[in-house]
């Protein structure tokens, strides 16, 4: 299964994303601080990168920069509650980018199932966080 890395300094909103898709199936790294993030990915790398660039009061470009220029086939969603990033030219390093919302969490699992290459969900059921939890994968 593939395994999605969450970068987010929000504890709550890491450990919602990593329940959400653990019970999809997928294996989850959850990461608050972004200190050695390349030594994170280096040693267990991801097959998608979730993204909030920014940490402690500052838009940390730098991270998003850093990991495209080491793994620059790594595709990475940003997910962040800040809409003018979308106008930062530095957001077409990232392969999407999603404002974070609780009705946005919909599209971002269409995201992930897109660059994880699942074509279909099926057996669906509903989840803890009342929208469609998918158990099996084709």
């Amino acid at each position: 299964m593939a395994k999605i890395m969450v970068i987010d300094e929000n504890q709550c909103i890491v450990k919602m994303l990593s329940e959400e898709w653990s019970e999809r199936g997928f294996i989850v790294e959850g990461i608050h601080d972004c200190q050695n993030i390349l030594k994170v990915i280096d040693k267990s790398p991801p097959n998608l990168v979730v993204f909030d660039p920014y940490f402690e009061k500052e838009k940390r470009w730098d991270i998003l920069i850093s990991i495209k220029s080491n793994y620059p086939d790594l595709p990475i969603v940003i997910f962040s509650a800040l809409d003018e990033f979308e106008k930062d030219p530095r957001i077409t390093l990232a392969n999407d980018f999603i404002v974070k919302s609780f009705s946005s969490l919909e599209a971002l699992n269409d995201k992930i199932a897109n660059f994880c290459n699942i074509q279909t969900f099926s057996k669906m059921k509903k989840g803890s966080f009342g929208h469609r939890v998918a158990l099996e994968y084709s």
